[in-house]
């Protein structure tokens, strides 16, 4: 994970956490915080997730003492493999899994995350879109209404909301930071926080900003 893909995580964090009208702001105790907070939920689901690998390990287990292959064998000799007839439950053990490897995934991100939060950079960056987001505030806003048609900024949901406003905010007031990287990173923190739908939304708003306002 880059350190820009980091910066635009904690600032999602932040806007979640601030009104962006607050004059004085402690950036760097909301980063620390946050970190903390994403650190202790992937601790916890790494917890779970390692429940359900022990409970899914017991299970086979059972399944093959249980089984009529191993009900008579010595008790000393090793059981031996058996086949697994009832293939729509180890669907959902397969699935219950793919969601251990999911989370376990959002634990690495975490890590990594926790790590890079201190790097100068990373903070660097994060703390300048969000001042930047504060003091431009009103435009961003007005090209959010102007190009979200049929929209109301205020009844939008407010991760869609925030990632917007970064976006457009990096646009316009970041310099050396590739459009597309910042309109393809905007997209996956909608995937990854709010909906497809969300994404597509997101997609076609900062398309046509940038089409129309920033076509070079």
């Amino acid at each position: 994970m880059n350190a820009r893909r980091v910066s635009r995580e904690l600032i999602i964090m932040v806007l979640s956490q601030i009104k962006l009208n607050t004059k004085k702001i402690d950036i760097d105790g909301i980063l620390l915080n946050s970190v903390r907070t994403l650190v202790s939920d992937a601790k916890d689901d790494l917890e779970t997730t390692t429940a359900m690998l022990i409970d899914v390990k017991d299970y086979l287990q059972n399944y093959e003492i249980d089984s009529d292959e191993n009900k008579d064998r010595p008790i000393n000799s090793k059981n031996i493999g058996v086949e697994i007839p009832k293939t729509d439950v180890f669907a959902q053990k397969i699935d219950g899994l793919l969601d251990v490897a999911e989370k376990c995934f959002k634990a690495i991100e975490a890590a990594e995350i926790a790590v890079l939060e201190e790097s100068p950079e990373v903070k660097l960056y994060a703390k300048t879109v969000v001042e930047n987001i504060q003091k431009h505030q009103k435009e961003i806003d007005e090209l959010i209404e102007e190009f979200s048609i049929g929209w109301d900024i205020k009844r939008m949901v407010s991760i869609d909301r925030n990632i917007l406003r970064m976006a457009i905010s990096e646009l316009f007031y970041s310099e050396n930071v590739p459009q597309k990287v910042i309109i393809d990173e905007a997209i996956e923190l909608a995937k990854r926080y709010s909906t497809e739908d969300s994404s597509s939304f997101i997609n076609g708003i900062l398309g046509k900003i940038v089409s129309t306002r920033l076509k070079k």
